[in-house]
C-alpha cells in the first residue's frame, strides 16, 4: 500500500492529469495506485515533486512510521 492516491486526490489532480505530466499511461498509475507495480526510484521522484512531498510521505505511514509493503 502507499500514499500516492490519497496524496494525489489531496491536491486535486486527477489520474489522467497526473500520468500525463509524469510521462506514463493512465493504466500504469493505476497500477502503482492499487500497488500491482512498484515505481522506479526515478518515478517515485517524479511523483513526490508533482505532489511537494517527501517520499516518505508518499510510501510510508506517519502513525507508526512503518513501510508499506505490498
Amino acid at each position: 500500500m502507499n500514499n500516492i492516491k490519497a496524496l494525489r486526490e489531496k491536491v486535486g489532480i486527477s489520474q489522467t492529469e497526473m500520468s500525463k505530466r509524469l510521462g506514463i499511461t493512465n493504466d500504469y498509475l493505476c497500477m502503482i495506485e492499487n500497488n500491482r507495480r512498484s515505481p522506479s526510484l526515478k518515478l517515485s521522484m517524479a511523483l513526490a515533486a508533482e505532489l511537494k512531498v517527501t517520499l516518505d510521505e508518499l510510501f510510508f505511514t506517519k502513525k507508526t512510521n512503518k513501510m508499506f509493503i505490498n
